[in-house]
């Protein structure tokens, strides 16, 4: 069942990156698809699963093939960065000038850790 779980969180995720690729609101697609923002947004978080009407529904609005959302490996690690930093961007844009100061130090820190942990 855990296998079920992951496999459907990754669903999502893929669908909410060819949407938001694509520049198209979950709003939108919902319409697009005929289905409830709610429910997709449900979908995308991976709590639930589309029957086969609605996956070809959001394949066909979104103009893509179902493997590009059902298979793992067809999405991109150039898309998935695009939409991390797109994501991220969003996150830092309400925090105010002294929290971004802070997240950048942790950063910092962070890639200096790794740097330094991945010397030989």
């Amino acid at each position: 069942m855990e296998n079920g779980r992951k496999w459907l969180k990754g669903f999502g995720e893929r669908l909410r990156l060819v949407r938001e690729k694509q520049g198209i609101s979950r709003v939108d697609l919902a319409k697009l698809a005929d289905i409830d923002h709610s429910y997709l947004r449900q979908i995308e978080s991976g709590v639930k699963s589309p029957s086969l009407r609605l996956l070809r529904n959001i394949v066909s609005a979104l103009g893509v093939s179902a493997d590009r959302l059902l298979f793992e490996n067809q999405i991109d690690e150039g898309e998935a960065h695009a939409v991390a930093l797109k994501d991220f961007t969003n996150f830092l844009e309400k925090r105010n000038g002294q929290e971004i100061e802070v997240l950048m130090e942790i950063a910092k820190s962070v890639i200096k850790y790794k740097e330094l942990s991945d010397k030989p």
